[in-house]
């Protein structure tokens, strides 16, 4: 039996964290979710592709891994966009955010940061093994989003 295209996903994505074992992981968001969201998301979208090269290549030291997925708040009544950047060495956040706001602008983004464990990365794992993945389409208003990504493979520190 063949096996789905989500669960190949959810494999590749597992394997990755496991494998490149990242320490540090950004999270980033629209700030005003009130305001004009689909216009918002709609830039996010186009701006993917450079986000992620520009990212990966200015913090070529360690392998990164994008996540993209959306979170639901129950006040908004709705779903919104959510992207999470894992990094294998600590990358300068005021760099990063820079790097954001200048792709992204004239929206304004929202990042929170955190270090991770090896629980930490576990628990990731076991999450998303067990959770169903999210409806990006309905959230990002795009069908061909790619949700997970690897660069700078060749600079694995672990290697």
């Amino acid at each position: 039996m063949s096996e789905k295209s989500q669960d190949k996903t959810k494999r590749k994505a597992i394997n990755a964290i496991t494998k490149y074992k990242p320490v540090y992981k950004l999270s980033f968001v629209i700030e005003d979710l009130l305001d004009d969201i689909e216009g918002d998301t709609e830039i996010l979208v186009n701006q993917l592709p450079a986000i992620k090269n520009r990212i990966s290549r200015r913090f070529n030291n360690g392998v990164v891994i994008f996540w993209i997925k959306s979170k639901y708040i129950s006040k908004l009544g709705k779903a919104y966009p959510l992207i999470n950047v894992f990094f294998q060495v600590k990358p300068n956040y005021k760099k990063v955010y820079e790097e954001l706001c200048d792709l992204m602008h004239p929206v304004d983004i929202k990042i929170y940061t955190s270090n991770l464990t090896q629980e930490d990365n576990e628990r990731w794992c076991k999450a998303v093994k067990k959770q169903k993945l999210h409806n990006l389409e309905s959230v990002y208003n795009c069908n061909n989003l790619r949700r997970f990504a690897v660069r700078n493979i060749n600079q694995d520190i672990y290697k």
